[in-house]
């Protein structure tokens, strides 16, 4: 379940709903890193580096914007976050269905527009964890509905089968 989380950052953007997958999805293991690394320490009690479900109530109601020394550490997060999301790229295409590629495309590019609110000072640090809360909410909603999608599939092959014999 913490794989999907990380990769949403967001938003962040990978599933565990396809659990018939060998491998796991390369992006995540990237984002996870991510709060590791010593160049985003200085937003890391703001914002989330890993992922939404990281969100602390403080990085909810932050009232405050991004300052001026902040800025260059949210766009290199940004690009950061933009790598590891394409890293998984083949394996996605590989095991996620196109709907399910489609959902976590979309979440990306609401992620990045955030990200880009925020950067401009146009959103605190509060609204961007809200929002990004919000996305998270929406894609775990298309998780289920992919779930469902699939569940249903199966049970119609299989009363395909049954009425055949």
């Amino acid at each position: 379940m913490k794989t999907y989380q990380l990769l949403l950052v967001s938003v962040l953007l990978s599933s565990p709903m396809l659990s018939f997958a060998q491998e796991v999805d390369p992006s995540s293991a990237c984002i996870a890193n991510l709060s590791e690394n010593p160049d985003f320490k200085i937003i890391s009690s703001k914002v989330a580096l890993a992922g939404a479900n990281n969100q602390t109530i403080e990085m909810l109601t932050n009232k405050s914007k991004p300052k001026k020394n902040e800025m260059p550490v949210i766009s290199k997060w940004s690009s950061s976050l933009k790598e590891c999301f394409d890293l998984g790229g083949a394996y996605r295409k590989e095991n996620y269905s196109e709907f399910m590629r489609s959902a976590q495309v979309e979440t990306f590019q609401n992620f990045e527009n955030l990200v880009e609110k925020l950067y401009m000072r146009k959103m605190t640090y509060g609204a961007f964890a809200s929002a990004r809360a919000s996305e998270l909410r929406t894609y775990n909603a298309k998780v289920l509905q992919n779930q469902r999608n699939i569940e249903n599939q199966k049970n119609l092959d299989t009363t395909v089968k049954i009425k055949s014999m």
